[in-house]
């Protein structure tokens, strides 16, 4: 399948990094709606690759969870019964002690804008996913069932619970590998996507001086995305 690389902004650039937020309370941003139907969405073609940015200058809602900036995509056509969401995010910092990571949540929305289900995929420290190379290990990714009715996809954090949760870095088990980056990364890409996405997947810790490190998570940030 030939996939598209675009852009999904909440803005039309990214004006500033995660670090900067600090500098403005959510709190005092006015939501951009009171309804999700109310919200401006961007059409999303199933199997495509997206880039996905969120920052301070993006739209606001209060959700359940509290208010958050917020993206939202318009999945055109219909869901396969097994489609799988598939997230990447790189962290942000020139080493793993000061870095830091956006993790986003995923509600999926039908026709009629009910939530039919909301998800914060386990991230894993993985290299070479989602056609994208870089710096080794900075990557980490995820993968969470979508709904076979989902019409909307809304990208969001859970601001309240910030400053508690941590991302732990945490490499694929099974297949053989070990707590070895090299063999955890090869045991990655051979396992099936919809086993990351049903909890199946073994958590190992690294083997090395940074296995102890927490990174803390950022309320805005980019992610790579794909939906199939």
């Amino acid at each position: 399948m030939n996939r598209r690389n675009f852009i999904l902004t909440g803005v039309a650039t990214l004006t500033g990094c995660a670090g900067g937020y600090a500098t403005r309370e959510i709190s005092s941003v006015a939501a951009c709606c009171s309804l999700l139907w109310e919200a401006k969405y961007v059409d999303y073609a199933i199997g495509s690759l997206a880039v996905v940015e969120i920052n301070e200058a993006s739209p606001t809602f209060t959700f359940p969870t509290g208010k958050s900036h917020f993206f939202g995509a318009r999945i055109l056509g219909q869901l396969p019964s097994n489609a799988v969401l598939e997230v990447v995010s790189d962290y942000e910092g020139v080493w793993l002690p000061s870095a830091t990571l956006f993790v986003p949540q995923f509600a999926f929305l039908d026709e009629q804008f009910n939530i039919l289900s909301t998800v914060e995929p386990d991230l894993y420290q993985v290299q070479g996913k989602l056609y994208k190379s870089g710096i080794v290990h900075r990557s980490f990714y995820g993968a969470c069932l979508a709904p076979v009715t989902s019409a909307y996809v809304v990208v969001f954090t859970n601001m309240p619970s910030l400053s508690s949760k941590r991302t732990q870095l945490l490499n694929p088990g099974g297949l053989g590998a070990s707590n070895s980056l090299n063999r955890a990364n090869q045991s990655y890409l051979q396992t099936d996507k919809r086993d990351f996405a049903l909890g199946k997947v073994e958590h190992l810790t690294p083997n090395s001086g940074f296995a102890t490190f927490d990174l803390p998570r950022t309320p805005v940030g980019e992610i790579r995305l794909t939906i199939s």
